[in-house]
């Protein structure tokens, strides 16, 4: 046969075999693969029916291969459906018709319960997200198939392996669950190795990588392996160049001057956190976050959600030989405020927070009332204490103090006013009324007898709800018009003006109310003495008289 016939017969069988391939694909993406199953092959005339193999123990083994149909569909090349390489055609939207056709027939092939492998090739598929850049194709324009593994190398060179499969029906998801793993098999040591050919490992010859990392300064061309693997003792390891004693940068990203890392030191198993070495098991540089959320939150897990924990916890826990002893920072269930308790059952009088020589306690008793302060405190049961001080307490106030009701026909009694007390114990403004005279406090350092309100109204519950707390502070607003603060002891504003400094001052009648007048020690009768509720010590820069508390 001539040379040139033999070409012409070799380009006949060229150009069927390309027709063949079209159709083949072709065809069972339209649901016409059973027509395919010719044993022979067209393009050879070989009868494929059965092939003998001989092993190389000497056994023959007789096998019939699938027919051509089957074997097609195992793995998929986009190429055959019309997408192209990269360096081929640089046109994005020629290559999105043809992947899409391999998507499709490897989706439509997955339903029959087989996982399929489509492989692009070096294709220009964005790798991660959007991308406009000249003939790159727009990574969430392709319509990726379902339990699939999708091959390609994107357009930087990165080699990407796409998974995208779903498990059979699994408890109440009927649909399945992703089962997305890379999964490494060993009978010992698995091991995922990563390994950078130094200059040094090429016998110093230099590679156009190294001159390309050189030139960045960059410090990969240092190292050489990284290696992540299960020990013998299953505890995961990650060793650098066989050297576990180093620091290991788990992540690092410059941004400008800022550098955000997250590193474990090899000899000590430090993890720092924005630290590029770390003292401390955890040392954190900036805050930190603790949330407790639900399905309705931010960054949802349910593994980590309410039903668990009904607020966030950090547990400062010493465990010695089983026991347990500690404190636990959290939330109440509303999030609003922060708590400190033990993990340990701890006695009354057992201290449980120090603020440098400041402690506090455990106590068993907690009766403070509902109205606003900025610290509330219980006491002790066997002592009745809430406040232990070594030094002084200062305050802004004046005097001491206690509420007092009034009587019923008792009108509004201003701040430095005088008023009398009647034969039943309660605040008059009416002479007649009175048997002892008083002050009202202007702005007292003490007030006793805050707990008139449980005279006049029912305790209100620590798990009260919002409306009912304002509901009972209303009420408590309005009871609150019936006691006034009275000063016992102390310097308190008097609403006279004019009188001179050691003088005294003396309750008198002002057409049925009650007045005060100044008199001096020289005037005074024993009676106007024992009446009288202070003496003055000063003139206050409004000209009101500031007295000494006299109790009459």
């Amino acid at each position: 046969m001539s040379k040139n016939k033999t070409k012409k017969t070799q380009l006949q069988d060229d150009n069927f075999e390309r027709s063949r391939r079209k159709i083949m694909y072709a065809l069972p993406a339209l649901g016409g693969a059973a027509i395919l199953a010719s044993t022979k092959s067209k393009a050879s005339g070989t009868d494929i029916s059965a092939h003998t193999v001989t092993s190389s123990l000497g056994t023959q083994f007789s096998t019939v291969p699938r027919p051509l149909h089957e074997r097609f569909t195992d793995r998929v090349y986009a190429k055959d459906f019309g997408a192209t390489y990269w360096h081929q055609d640089m046109s994005a939207s020629s290559n999105i018709e043809g992947l899409n056709a391999a998507f499709e027939f490897a989706n439509q092939e997955s339903h029959n319960g087989e996982r399929k492998v489509v492989d692009c090739g070096p294709s220009r598929i964005s790798v991660n997200k959007s991308s406009s850049a000249p003939g790159v194709v727009d990574f969430q324009t392709l319509k990726w198939p379902n339990n699939t593994t999708v091959n390609y190398i994107g357009p930087s060179g990165e080699n990407v392996l796409f998974l995208n499969h779903f498990s059979g029906p699994y408890g109440e998801y009927t649909e399945g669950v992703p089962v997305n793993e890379l999964n490494i098999t060993a009978p010992y040591h698995p091991a995922l190795i990563l390994n950078v050919k130094t200059k040094k490992s090429f016998g110093g010859i230099a590679q156009k990588a190294h001159t390309v990392g050189e030139a960045n300064n960059s410090v990969t061309t240092e190292s050489s392996t990284i290696g992540f693997r299960i020990d013998d003792d299953n505890v995961w390891q990650w060793i650098v160049n066989g050297d576990r004693l180093f620091r290991k940068n788990l992540w690092s990203e410059s941004k400008g001057l800022l550098i955000n890392r997250f590193v474990m030191s090899g000899d000590t198993g430090d993890v720092g956190i924005q630290r590029g070495n770390p003292q401390f098991p955890m040392d954190i540089a900036g805050g930190m976050r603790v949330v407790s959320t639900d399905q309705h939150g931010p960054e949802f897990n349910q593994y980590d959600n309410v039903n668990r924990f009904e607020s966030p916890e950090v547990v400062l826990e010493k465990n010695i030989k089983g026991v347990s002893t500690g404190v636990k920072l959290s939330t109440d269930p509303k999030g609003e405020m922060l708590k400190v308790s033990t993990l340990h059952s701890a006695s009354e009088g057992d201290a449980y927070l120090s603020l440098n020589k400041g402690f506090f306690y455990i106590v068993n008793s907690y009766s403070p009332n509902w109205q606003g302060a900025a610290l509330k405190l219980g006491h002790n049961s066997q002592t009745q204490r809430s406040i232990n001080v070594s030094g002084t307490i200062n305050t802004q106030g004046r005097d001491y103090a206690e509420y007092m009701f009034k009587n019923e026909s008792c009108g509004e009694i201003l701040k430095g006013d005088v008023c009398g007390i009647d034969n039943k114990g309660l605040l008059t403004d009416k002479w007649n009324e009175a048997i002892s005279f008083v002050i009202k406090s202007t702005n007292p350092s003490f007030v006793g007898g805050d707990d008139w309100h449980e005279k006049v109204l029912e305790p209100i519950s620590e798990q009260a709800t919002e409306q009912e707390r304002e509901s009972y502070l209303k009420r408590l607003q309005e009871e609150r018009k019936k006691v006034d603060r009275i000063a016992f002891s102390g310097q308190v504003p008097v609403n006279i003006i004019d009188a001179e400094v050691g003088a005294y001052l003396v309750p008198v009648e002002r057409n049925g109310k009650i007045g005060v007048i100044a008199k001096s020690k020289s005037d005074l009768s024993m009676t106007e003495y024992m009446d009288s509720v202070g003496k003055v010590i000063a003139i206050g820069d409004d000209g009101r008289t500031i007295a000494l508390v006299k109790v009459c």
